[in-house]
């Protein structure tokens, strides 16, 4: 998060993206919302992890993708489409199939860490709240919309999170900080930070420009890509069960695709979907807005015909 944070600073302070580094003044709380509750949801995960089996883990992490579209339709009276929700369902029960929960599979032999039932409930329960926090997160991401440039919000993602690891590290009991070891682990890191960095300017631009459901029902594809990449790199074959799970995504994913790219022209000059996505036309329109359902505001349509 930290070198996402640098990032996002060296490529807007370079381009000159309006309002750096802090975003408009009247977005700034939400934007520091989105930094908090998308901490709050990551951080949970891992946490988690020492009390629950990666399956449980995972499987309560999927529960976001299906819970954002029913809160923009709440919040910002966006359409909800029932075949793309169907599908969103489908591509769940296939991540369910693929992780093998031990409440659910219980001939599973997954190694479960060893702690208490009540320390476990509690992980639960956290996980829970995580996966609201960051539907919250990606809610406020489709709110702000192009009022503020995508790595704005991310900025304000990573520098909460690099604030909120190194606090922990400072106080938490047990915790402390220990650089990589060889040049090896730099590497792994530097990697896995630019491929943060590129995930979550991604995924913010992609929150923004799509408001419907497709979008985040397109998260489902990153399990597909790990039974990919496990097979090529660590040379693991995935079992009966993790290829059916597989295939419901993937013919999930598709159909959500199709269903993106079958929106006609007409719905889409209604959309602002036609605006730049990260251009400067984009940010000069920043302060036009139309209210909607429940007196919240997003872009208007300033897509020139």
């Amino acid at each position: 998060m930290g070198l996402t944070a640098v990032l996002s600073t060296i490529y807007m302070w370079a381009t000159k993206v309006p309002h750096f580094p802090w975003g408009a003044k009247g977005l700034r709380l939400l934007l520091t919302l989105r930094g908090f509750t998308g901490f709050f949801g990551l951080s949970v995960f891992y946490w988690g992890l020492q009390y629950l089996p990666l399956a449980e883990t995972t499987v309560i992490t999927f529960l976001t993708p299906m819970l954002v579209p029913w809160a923009c339709a709440l919040f910002f009276g966006q359409p909800l489409s029932k075949k793309v929700i169907f599908a969103g369902l489908f591509s769940f029960a296939g991540v369910i199939i693929i992780a093998q929960p031990p409440w659910l599979f219980p001939n599973n032999h997954e190694e479960v860490p060893d702690a208490s039932a009540a320390m476990r409930t509690i992980a639960v329960t956290g996980l829970l709240i995580g996966a609201v926090t960051a539907t919250a997160s990606y809610t406020i991401i489709r709110g702000i919309g192009y009022r503020a440039h995508a790595l704005i919000s991310v900025n304000y993602y990573s520098l909460t999170s690099t604030l909120g690891s190194g606090l922990f590290l400072l106080f938490a009991p047990g915790v402390g900080f220990r650089l990589p070891a060889d040049g090896r682990q730099w590497a792994f890191l530097s990697i896995l930070g630019l491929s943060g960095f590129l995930l979550q300017f991604l995924l913010t631009a992609g929150l923004q420009h799509d408001k419907s459901a497709v979008a985040t029902s397109m998260m489902y594809s990153q399990v597909l890509f790990a039974l990919v990449l496990d097979k090529t790199i660590w040379g693991n074959v995935p079992g009966t069960a993790s290829l059916c799970g597989g295939a419901l995504v993937l013919a999930s994913t598709i159909y959500v695709a199709f269903q993106g790219s079958s929106e006609t022209p007409s719905k889409r000059k209604q959309s602002d979907e036609e605006e730049p996505l990260l251009g400067k036309q984009g940010a000069e329109n920043e302060t036009r807005f139309k209210p909607v359902t429940g007196g919240i505001e997003v872009a208007a349509n300033l897509a020139d015909e």
